[in-house]
């Protein structure tokens, strides 16, 4: 499993509210809260990770994978301050580029653009608090025809 960035050794046994996890083969407890494809992990010392979810194989993935490409908007995946805002309207943007950076859970997390298009609209602004699935950018995917002249 991709942890931080890095592939990593995972087990995780619930026990109530406590989910007990061994990463790389040493066991903590850990609270868990879920934010959109992430999930983090806090234990009680402040050790913390956030784990991303991976598109799997097969039609069910494939499925999510061309949703989430062909999506138009941009959405916070969790509750956050805007740090960035990366891109402006009008701006072309590639697939995978960073447009908004969000700090949440004392972490930075990238908003990334699904898709090549033109930025359609910028919904947020540097220093704003924003909610789970709050609209941060519009685009406009694929199209270069479709930039205002």
């Amino acid at each position: 499993m991709e942890i931080d960035g890095a592939e990593r050794a995972v087990e995780a046994r619930p026990a109530g509210r406590t989910l007990h996890v061994g990463v790389d083969g040493a066991w903590r407890g850990w609270s868990a809260a879920r934010a959109g494809s992430l999930l983090r992990l806090a234990a009680d010392d402040g050790g913390a990770y956030v784990l991303a979810d991976r598109p799997r194989a097969g039609p069910a993935g494939a499925r999510r994978a061309a949703a989430a490409a062909s999506s138009n908007e941009l959405r916070a995946p969790m509750p956050g301050e805007v740090v960035a805002v990366l891109a402006a309207a009008g701006d072309r943007v590639r697939t995978a580029q960073p447009l908004v950076t969000l700090e949440a859970m004392k972490m930075e997390h990238a908003v990334q653009a699904p898709a090549d298009g033109v930025v359609a609209e910028v919904h947020c602004h540097p220093g704003q608090q924003v909610a789970e699935g709050e609209l941060l950018v519009t685009l406009r995917v694929g199209g270069g025809e479709q930039e205002p002249a």
